[in-house]
């Protein structure tokens, strides 16, 4: 029992449903995967392998630290954020618990990720 804090990486992210699972194996009782704009990811390239993390989300109490409830769709509880911040585009959100978008995001990858979220 215990957590598993993972940080987010060019190296790992594809490889985040076998790491949910290495967790359940170590009976790891709740896994943070934490995004960092600083690795140069996408929210569009990680949002597949996150989903695919969540497939063990019957054994595994799993939190997406960094990652905007809008882009989780079927997930938004797993989202939690430490850095973000609400942009414009934030006001019209169903999402009003959530933090944001974390700083800096837009200004490296635009906003098209978040255009038409309800």
């Amino acid at each position: 029992m215990g957590c598993l804090e993972v940080s987010l990486t060019r190296f790992n992210f594809e490889k985040l449903k076998q790491v949910s699972e290495l967790a359940v194996r170590l009976k790891i009782s709740s896994l943070v995967l934490k995004y960092d704009l600083n690795e140069g990811i996408s929210y569009t390239e990680l949002l597949p392998f996150l989903y695919d993390a969540l497939e063990m989300e019957d054994e595994l109490d799993i939190k997406l630290e960094n990652i905007p409830k809008c882009l989780m769709k079927n997930a938004e509880d797993h989202c939690v954020s430490s850095k973000a911040i609400k942009h414009d585009f934030c006001d019209n959100c169903k999402h009003s618990d959530c933090n944001g978008i974390v700083e800096g995001y837009t200004a490296k990858f635009g906003t098209s990720e978040f255009k038409n979220q309800e």
